[in-house]
């Protein structure tokens, strides 16, 4: 397991995701301590990376890289079944002003946005969307493997130290 700063966990996934775009799925954790947690898992290259916040109310996070020791199993669920990744869409200059005016998606580009879903994902290029998103959560981890079980323990050591540092008293 490689500890990285938020900043270089976006890089190198975001460099991954453009070398290999397909494979990738997205998930959201809470662990018993109500730590949450981002997944983005790729079978094919056999790697993780997690971010780890120490609450709901902090954009500060730590970042984690780590091979897959074991398979998953609630990858096969239907919710994790979709290549997570960026699919381009073509917008035309009128639709993304309208867009801007209305603040909303209009029909055209919420029909575009939809069949671009449908596509494999692509490496970053001009405008596009980024998904899919699950709309569940995972609660529970502890039941998954024990190599997965174990990653987790060191995971949760290194938010505690961070929250440690990060923690201001009043004297």
């Amino acid at each position: 397991m490689k500890i990285l700063k938020t900043e270089e966990l976006e890089e190198g996934l975001s460099e991954r995701m453009n070398e290999h775009p397909l494979g990738w799925r997205h998930f959201y954790t809470v662990n018993k301590k109500g730590h949450y947690g981002l997944g983005f898992v790729n079978k094919i290259l056999n790697i993780q990376y997690w971010l780890k916040f120490p609450s709901i109310y902090s954009s500060r996070a730590i970042g984690f890289e780590s091979t897959l020791d074991e398979e998953l199993p609630f990858l096969n669920d239907p919710y994790f079944n979709r290549d997570f990744g960026f699919r381009s869409i073509k917008i035309s200059e009128k639709e993304m002003e309208r867009v801007r005016k209305s603040g909303r998606i209009i029909g055209s580009v919420w029909r575009k946005i939809q069949k671009a879903m449908r596509s494999p994902p692509e490496p970053y290029s001009g405008y596009g969307i980024i998904g899919p998103y699950p709309n569940r959560v995972l609660k529970d981890l502890d039941d998954i493997s024990p190599a997965q079980m174990e990653l987790e323990i060191k995971m949760q050591e290194e938010i505690e130290k961070f929250e440690k540092r990060n923690t201001n008293y009043i004297i």
